[in-house]
C-alpha cells in the first residue's frame, strides 16, 4: 500500500467553510477512485506547548504507486489544488511511502 500524507498551514483569512469545501472535495475524489482504499482528514488537536506548525492533516491509501499517479496527476487533483486550496494555503508540506510491499 501507498501512503501519502499532506500537512496544511492556512492563511489567517480562511473561513471553517473554505476548509469544509476542500474536504467535500477530496471526498469525492476518493468516492471516484476505486484504488484510493481510505482517505482521513482533520484538524491539529494537539495540546503541545510547542507552536503549531500545520493546522491540518490528510492522509490517503491506494492500493498501488500507479493508483497514486493517476490521482496526483489527475485533472480533480490539479483542479482542486488550483482553485480551492491555493488561494487559502500559507504552508504544506508532505510525504510518501508504502507501507509493507507494494506493487509498483
Amino acid at each position: 500500500m501507498h501512503r501519502h500524507i499532506i500537512l496544511l498551514r492556512f492563511k489567517e483569512e480562511t473561513t471553517p467553510e473554505q476548509i469544509a469545501d476542500v474536504e467535500h472535495d477530496f471526498q469525492a475524489i476518493y468516492e471516484s477512485m476505486p484504488d484510493m482504499l481510505e482517505i482521513s482528514m482533520g484538524a491539529n488537536l494537539s495540546k503541545s506547548p510547542r507552536p503549531k506548525s500545520y493546522h491540518w492533516a490528510m492522509t490517503m491509501d491506494f492500493a498501488n504507486r500507479t493508483a497514486y499517479r493517476e490521482y496526483s496527476d489527475g485533472d480533480a487533483h490539479d483542479t482542486l489544488v488550483a482553485e480551492k486550496l491555493v488561494p487559502i494555503v500559507a504552508g504544506i508540506s508532505g510525504i510518501d511511502y508504502d507501507v509493507g510491499e507494494t506493487p509498483e
